[in-house]
């Protein structure tokens, strides 16, 4: 349960097991460290804070502007958290605690994730620009599109844009892999689910 300054996590029994303190109306990630359960919660609109099962803070680490957006991604089974905020994106590896990379950006960026992977990207008409852990890419893709969401493939980023009701996919390197119009009325979000 979140409200205005706090969060509550409640097992199954209705007890409360976790109770932390957040500023922000993003939601609350958990992830597992070395069998821990760690949460990231935000203390106001400049810090993301990590914590541990008591409520207790570990680290914090700064935003660098305001807070937008977070995910918490695993590559090769270390833990690692991407801090969009108006002013940078930034880059953490949440197993040794230190930001590893920290790139300029600002609020016409959009963070995008999954379970292995997370950027900023910006449109802007028919360029793209993909900040991903102090890397940066830029390619063409179809005018006006805006960014929806990302998936893997392989050892491959997949990025999906969405101008009207056709989708396009590219991969990192820029090349589209696939168009395809939908007969719907708008697409508002998309949601990608991948077998393990």
């Amino acid at each position: 349960v979140q409200s205005v300054h706090e969060v509550q996590f409640f097992d199954k029994s209705g007890r409360i097991v976790y109770r932390l303190t957040h500023e922000s109306d993003l939601p609350v990630a958990a992830y597992e460290a070395n069998g821990k359960r760690e949460f990231l919660t935000s203390n106001g609109s400049n810090n993301l804070q990590l914590n541990n099962e008591s409520g207790s803070i570990i680290k914090q680490f700064p935003c660098n502007g305001k807070l937008l957006d977070y995910a918490i991604y695993r590559q090769n089974g270390k833990a690692f958290v991407s801090i969009l905020s108006d002013k940078s994106f930034t880059t953490v590896d949440l197993t040794k605690r230190k930001v590893i990379a920290k790139q300029t950006a600002d609020s016409t960026f959009q963070l995008i994730s999954n379970e292995r992977f997370a950027a900023a990207v910006q449109v802007n008409k028919n360029q793209a620009i993909i900040l991903q852990a102090g890397s940066k890419k830029q390619f063409q893709v179809s005018n006006g599109v805006q960014i929806l969401a990302c998936y893997s493939q392989a050892q491959n980023q997949m990025f999906i844009f969405k101008r009207n009701t056709a989708l396009f996919a590219y991969d990192q390197n820029g090349n589209k892999s696939w168009e395809k119009t939908l007969p719907v009325n708008e697409i508002s979000s998309c949601e990608i689910y991948q077998h393990p």
